[in-house]
């Protein structure tokens, strides 16, 4: 199915894979991963980086880039450490070079007062780009993004253009998805719901970014749509359609939700001109644990197009 989907894709980026092939021919004589003949996953380094402030975040780079292909960059989920990618990231990097991170505060990664980090989108970003800096990742990458990763990775993309070639969406969230998923409930309900799930559905203390941190995220996410920055870039939209809102909800509120969902990662995918949708409706919001081969194939699938 997905080869497939790539080869349409191919045909409508033809433009834009002359710069993207550019980009990576240029990129190939600094990264001196040129020879065919490496095998992507004798490469293995892991350790904590510089990101900022001081504040040092544990990183994972497996396999090696072959001819200029791109580097797979990993955003986690809310809570999430590196080890969540750990059934689609090691056959990945037997294509090219890899890289798995802890967030701020989370697994391995150094965790300051909280005070002291900004855990919105532009403070991730922010990190992020230092450690792959730090860590001397070049060349082109592609954004593979699970849940609140993917407005992390909408703004990464924002910020840095010509550094993302493309990125695939894991049940994605989405800018307001609280209020269009409540559309019938009070403003205490929907913040309530946010504290929620900011906990991970665990008590009310934030285990990364907390309520203020989600709104603050929003909006920085809200400010792009001027800009249309995804618009030429190619991106796979991978959602879930069996969430099992009702048993959270109830029906009443639940049963509605599921078409809510799909609403949203339709309209992610509107935004860009070469995207793919593609809905699993068997298996819920961890499609990368409950249905990794999916995940796997899409990045695949991308990774072919350069």
């Amino acid at each position: 199915m997905f080869k497939k989907l790539a080869l349409v894709l191919s045909v409508l980026l033809a433009v834009i894979l002359v710069s993207s092939t550019a980009m990576a021919a240029g990129s190939k004589s600094t990264s001196g991963n040129t020879n065919t003949s490496v095998t992507t996953s004798t490469y293995s380094w892991s350790g904590k980086v510089d990101s900022g402030n001081g504040v040092e975040l544990y990183m994972e780079v497996t396999g090696q880039r072959i001819d200029g292909s791109p580097t797979v960059v990993f955003e986690n989920g809310n809570a999430d450490t590196h080890a969540i990618w750990d059934q689609v990231a090691p056959t990945i990097a037997q294509k090219t070079r890899v890289v798995t991170y802890d967030r701020v505060g989370m697994g391995l990664s150094d965790a300051p007062a909280r005070s002291t980090v900004d855990y919105s989108a532009d403070g991730v970003v922010d990190r992020l780009h230092n450690i792959l800096t730090n860590a001397n990742i070049d060349g082109p990458i592609i954004l593979v993004t699970h849940s609140i990763g993917g407005l992390y990775s909408r703004v990464y993309q924002a910020t840095y253009p010509t550094d993302v070639v493309g990125i695939v969406f894991v049940d994605s969230s989405t800018e307001y998805q609280f209020d269009n998923l409540f559309p019938n409930e009070s403003a205490q309900f929907i913040y309530d719901d946010i504290v929620f799930n900011m906990a991970n559905g665990v008590g009310t203390a934030p285990i990364e970014g907390d309520v203020n941190d989600w709104y603050a995220t929003e909006s920085q996410v809200d400010a792009l749509k001027t800009s249309d920055p995804m618009r030429n870039l190619p991106i796979i939209v991978l959602a879930s359609g069996n969430h099992g809102f009702e048993s959270w909800y109830g029906t009443t509120v639940g049963a509605p939700m599921e078409g809510y969902w799909a609403g949203f990662q339709t309209t992610l995918a509107a935004r860009s001109n070469y995207s793919v949708l593609v809905t699993d409706t068997v298996n819920g919001h961890y499609l990368h644990t409950a249905n990794p081969n999916l995940v796997i194939d899409a990045t695949e699938d991308m990774l072919d197009l350069f």
